[in-house]
């Protein structure tokens, strides 16, 4: 029986050595990617710093800002030719029905009220 045993010790001694290296490897395995990545964090930040410092930062916040002054231009000029076009259409009518120097002027509504009627 003490053959046995012996033989059961060693085979325990093996498994708890194989995991031993494993859980070895892991942790060693876990700080290089926990290094790299506090490597690239710290990278990435000062590359960022050096990005808005540039003229190059500086180009990339004007393009957007020109981009977004192009879409609320396009948004006014639709919402003031929904306006518009109406009232355009009752002015010739006005004027092709009287010649006697009718001025027409248009006034746009604030955007935070709901449209009303062009006035008749």
């Amino acid at each position: 029986m003490s053959e046995s045993a012996a033989q059961y010790i060693s085979e325990l001694e093996e498994i708890l050595h194989s995991y031993t290296t494993i859980f070895l490897v892991f942790d060693i395995v876990f700080f290089i990617m926990l290094l790299a990545g506090v490597i690239l964090l710290i990278h990435f930040a000062k590359s960022k710093k050096k990005l808005k410092e540039s003229n190059e930062y500086l180009l990339f916040t004007i393009q957007g800002l020109e981009e977004e002054r192009g879409r609320n231009f396009t948004t006014l000029w639709h919402r003031i030719s929904v306006i518009a076009s109406p009232c355009a259409r009752i002015w010739m009518q006005k004027k092709s029905s009287s010649d006697s120097g009718f001025s027409f002027k248009i006034s746009f509504p604030s955007p935070f009220y709901e449209l009303q009627p062009c006035p008749t």
